[in-house]
């Protein structure tokens, strides 16, 4: 059953139609609103007993439901609401999605994170870049699954999102990473952890959580994803070097499901600094190799502002990637 809303966006009804088909898929279409067209569905089938809603937990009215099966209320007529991702946030969606291959409207590669109409729907500025070629990221990257409706908001009100609601002031707890063999060995000594926690700390973000994992992808790219889903923050250290054993970034596009790209400015920074010190090699570029959602985080000088000319921080959604080496990793 699609209710189309006279302000539909087209892109959601070729979207509907178009996988009606692709599933056979017998669509009832109706623009009545939503309780007459429930009411004239139950007329054509009269024997329909249940709906099945895609309603979350903060979604609008979800707090009329007692759990996946609730009868529905006046003014709708009675059948079942069956609601099976009633508890499933923001991330779990894009995961399922993701994870099977689900296809879904275009309209969420252009920023968009909630569908309504074209009047009241615009896309998230969460997700928002400075990047002209790519002025949004893709809807698995929002962090913060409570901005999810962000965009869900008259266009002409012109409002404006703080940029401290994105920021680090509604963050609480983090988690840490620490990748390296060498420390699992015992044959160095980590130095990073507690300079992190206490950092957090004056940010007012307790750290929580710290794993120490060896250089394996397929190890790294697990704790990625369960951490990430658990802590709105997560920093990792070490593996980010151009050895072979320097695999952070790889498990980072292995967990976030997205190739690797080859960063210019990276590239540019890492090739000035090398070759400043006369030590230049061209595998130190692979260094730049991060993955396609990433986007680098560079330093500024506390006086004048300006970005320093230090390694940047390489941010994939909310994990936050730094160097092992302490000299590094504390600038």
């Amino acid at each position: 059953m699609f209710l189309q809303d006279p302000h539909e966006f087209p892109e959601v009804t070729e979207f509907v139609q178009k996988e009606a088909l692709r599933c056979r898929l017998s669509l009832l279409t109706h623009s009545l609103g939503y309780v007459d067209g429930l009411r004239e569905v139950l007329q054509v089938l009269p024997n329909t007993r249940a709906f099945v809603l895609g309603t979350r937990v903060g979604d609008p009215h979800a707090d009329q439901l007692d759990g996946v099966f609730t009868p529905s209320t006046a003014p709708y007529p009675p059948f079942i609401r069956v609601c099976p991702i009633l508890r499933w946030k923001y991330r779990d969606v894009w995961r399922f999605i993701r994870g099977f291959e689900i296809p879904y409207c275009c309209l969420y590669n252009q920023g968009y994170t909630s569908l309504g109409n074209r009047l009241d729907t615009s896309p998230n500025p969460a997700l928002a870049t400075k990047d002209p070629e790519r002025p949004f990221l893709p809807p698995w990257a929002l962090v913060h699954g409570d901005l999810e409706r962000e965009g869900r908001r008259k266009k002409e009100a012109n409002d404006v999102v703080s940029d401290e609601k994105f920021g680090m002031l509604e963050i609480r707890e983090a988690a840490m990473i620490v990748i390296g063999n060498e420390i699992l060995q015992g044959g160095m000594a980590d130095m990073n952890v507690r300079p992190t926690a206490v950092a957090l700390r004056r940010c007012g973000v307790r750290l929580s959580f710290v794993a120490m994992v060896p250089d394996n992808v397929n190890h790294i790219a697990e704790v990625v994803r369960d951490l990430s889903n658990r802590f709105e923050v997560v920093v990792t250290s070490g593996g980010i070097g151009p050895t072979h054993d320097d695999v952070t970034m790889k498990s980072l596009a292995q967990a976030f499901g997205e190739p690797l790209r080859r960063d210019a400015e990276y590239e540019k920074r890492i090739r000035a600094h090398y070759e400043t010190e006369g030590t230049f090699h061209d595998k130190y570029v692979t260094m730049a190799d991060i993955p396609q959602i990433s986007r680098l985080v560079f330093h500024k000088d506390a006086v004048s502002e300006s970005q320093t000319s230090g390694f940047p921080i390489v941010k994939t959604g909310n994990v936050y990637s730094l160097p092992g080496i302490p000299t590094y990793y504390l600038r």
